[in-house]
C-alpha cells in the first residue's frame, strides 16, 4: 500500500522522524538545479531545461519548481534533507538518489556530510534515443548515487537473496513518461528488488511516483511525499490504478485529473477504475 503525503519533503520528514517512523529504503529523484552551465540556464522552467522535443509535446507535460538554486543553495538543500531522511532509515538501510553528471560531485560531497556510508555510483544508461549532441558525445547517461545506514552485515546475513546489476540499460519510453524528468517504472522496479519483502520505502520528491507504482508490483509499503497538487494528485491515480492492476498512459492520466483536489487526491473511488475498462 502506498501512502500519499501532500506537502514539502524536507518539512515533512522531520514530521515523521517525530512520529517514530522508519523505512528500509529511501529512494528518490530529487530536483537537479541543473540544466546549464550559467545561472540563466538554471533558471530556465524545466520543461525548457529537460524536455526535448516540439512545442506541443513540452505543452503536454506539468512543470515543477525547486530547480533554480544555485550550487550552494542545492548543497545545503541536498545536505539537510539527506541528514533529515538517515534519522528515518533503519541501520543497513539503502539510499539511492538520481543525479546528473553536472550535480554528481556535489550530491557525492552531501551524501558523505550528511552521515550516509558511501556505496558507489550506478550509470543508468537511457540508450541512445535521448539526447543527441552533434559532433560530440550523446549526453544518454544519468547516476545513481547509493549509501547506507552503517553496515549492510555480511553477504550471507542479509535477508534479500538477490543479486542486482550495477549498471542498467533502461530506455524511456514516451507511453511510460509521465514527468518531465520521470523515470521508467522498470527502473524503479529493478532497483528496489534488493529489499526484502513487505520492508517499506521512502520518496522525499515523488513527481508522478513512478517509485510509487514500482513499489505497488512489489507489494512494497511505501510513503510519497509530493508538494505539487498536480503531482500529488497525479501519482494517486497512478499507484491506485497499479494497486487495480492497471497501468495507466499519460493521457489516461491526464483525463481523470480534472477535478482531483489535493484533499481527494488520497481517497480515490474505486470507479474510477473499472475492470471491465
Amino acid at each position: 500500500m502506498v501512502e500519499h503525503l501532500h506537502g514539502d519533503g524536507w518539512k515533512i520528514l522531520p514530521q515523521l522522524t517525530a512520529q517514530g517512523r522508519r523505512f528500509r529504503a529511501v529512494v528518490t529523484d530529487p530536483p537537479y538545479s541543473s540544466g546549464g552551465l550559467f545561472r540563466g540556464d538554471r533558471n530556465a522552467d524545466p520543461l525548457d531545461k529537460y524536455c526535448i522535443g516540439t512545442k506541443d509535446v513540452k505543452r503536454d507535460y506539468l512543470s515543477f519548481r525547486g530547480d533554480n538554486m544555485d550550487q550552494r543553495a542545492w548543497f545545503r538543500f541536498s545536505v539537510e534533507w539527506m541528514r533529515d531522511a538517515l534519522a528515518l532509515t533503519e541501520p543497513g538501510g539503502v539510499m539511492l538518489a538520481f543525479v546528473d553528471w553536472r550535480q554528481l560531485p556535489t550530491m557525492a560531497d552531501a551524501l558523505q556530510i550528511a552521515g550516509w556510508t558511501w556505496r558507489g555510483v550506478i550509470p543508468w544508461n537511457k540508450t541512445a534515443a535521448v539526447r543527441p549532441s552533434r559532433g560530440y558525445y550523446r549526453g544518454q547517461c544519468e547516476f545513481i548515487l547509493h549509501g547506507t545506514n552503517g553496515s549492510m552485515g555480511k553477504d550471507q546475513d542479509r535477508v534479500s537473496e538477490h543479486y542486482a546489476e550495477g549498471f542498467f540499460t533502461r530506455p524511456v519510453r514516451g507511453v511510460d513518461k509521465h514527468h518531465p524528468a520521470g523515470k521508467p517504472v522498470e527502473l524503479m522496479h529493478d532497483l528496489l528488488e534488493i529489499l526484502p519483502p513487505e520492508t517499506s520505502v521512502l520518496d522525499p520528491f515523488a513527481g508522478s511516483a513512478s517509485t510509487g507504482v514500482a513499489c505497488e508490483l512489489l507489494k512494497l509499503p511505501a510513503t510519497l511525499v509530493e508538494r505539487e497538487d498536480h503531482w500529488h494528485a497525479w501519482g494517486s491515480i497512478r499507484t491506485k490504478a497499479a494497486r487495480e492492476g492497471k497501468r495507466l498512459t499519460f493521457e489516461q492520466v491526464q483525463a481523470l485529473l480534472p477535478g482531483i483536489s489535493p484533499d481527494e487526491a488520497d481517497e480515490l473511488q474505486p470507479e474510477l477504475f473499472p475492470r471491465d475498462a
